[in-house]
């Protein structure tokens, strides 16, 4: 594996705006927290208790690239009530979403276009994701694995596009949710996914 980042968010910091030495410039409904860890000793947290837009923090520190290989771990105490994006690159929204009509993990992109199969989910407990973005070509390719389920790879008709930072929440779609993020590992050699375990 050639990774290009990680953050298990053991720092504990985050930034109002993008700093040298922090990995994420955060937004509204999200912190670091010590309550609730896959490993070590914390996570990120997203956090909405109303149905509003927002919740997002994003690293703005990988490299410039159109493919994406991206292992992290996912924790849901509240599901969220609307369909949206979970975890997902800026340019086109392409990532993970979370379809609210049957509480699955799909492949999506922005318009809440989903894929052709998902992954059912469920509160309290901790799932691995792994995602690749393929942006490099036109028709962008998206996949993902849930805990080595493999959904049906999606198609984005679309120019090919760079991707430059993760953001994790959504700043569009008004929801309520709480979960938690942790062990993320990125790379940008298409041949790494799936990432696996760590």
């Amino acid at each position: 594996m050639t990774p290009v980042f990680c953050c298990g968010f053991e720092c504990g910091v985050s930034a109002s705006i993008a700093v040298s030495n922090h990995h994420w410039t955060t937004q509204s409904y999200f912190s670091i927290v010590t309550s609730k860890a896959r490993s070590g000793n914390r996570s990120g947290q997203i956090l909405k208790t109303s149905d509003t837009a927002g919740g997002v923090f994003s690293n703005t520190i990988l490299p410039t690239s159109s493919i994406v290989v991206m292992r992290c771990y996912i924790y849901f105490d509240v599901l969220p009530n609307a369909t949206c994006p979970v975890i997902h690159f800026p340019n086109g929204i392409p990532g993970v979403w979370f379809n609210v009509s049957d509480s699955k993990l799909y492949p999506g992109y922005t318009g809440s276009v989903l894929g052709t199969s998902g992954v059912l989910i469920a509160i309290n407990t901790w799932y691995r994701l792994d995602i690749r973005v393929n942006s490099s070509v036109n028709p962008w390719l998206i996949d993902l694995q849930v805990n080595d389920i493999a959904c049906n790879q999606l198609s984005r008709s679309n120019a090919a596009q760079n991707q430059t930072d993760i953001v994790i929440g959504n700043s569009t779609i008004a929801v309520t949710t709480t979960y938690y993020i942790d062990d993320i590992v990125v790379s940008n050699t298409s041949a790494d996914y799936p990432i696996g375990p760590g």
